[in-house]
């Protein structure tokens, strides 16, 4: 759930479950490692703006 704008999200599709119109959430691989840590792959390159839920300001 998103604290600020209160939006919650399915973590196995990213698809908003409550909100204005929230855009599903960009998801990554992961894995969970033997001893329990949660390991995200991410990108070398930051996401661009069209993969956020809601449009930028200005």
């Amino acid at each position: 759930m998103c604290p600020l704008h209160g939006a919650r999200f399915k973590l196995d599709n990213g698809e908003c479950l409550g909100g204005a119109g929230y855009k599903a959430l960009k998801l990554y691989p992961w894995r969970e490692s033997a001893d329990g840590w949660i390991e995200v792959a991410v990108p070398d390159e930051a996401p661009g703006a069209e993969h956020l839920p809601v449009k930028p300001l200005g």
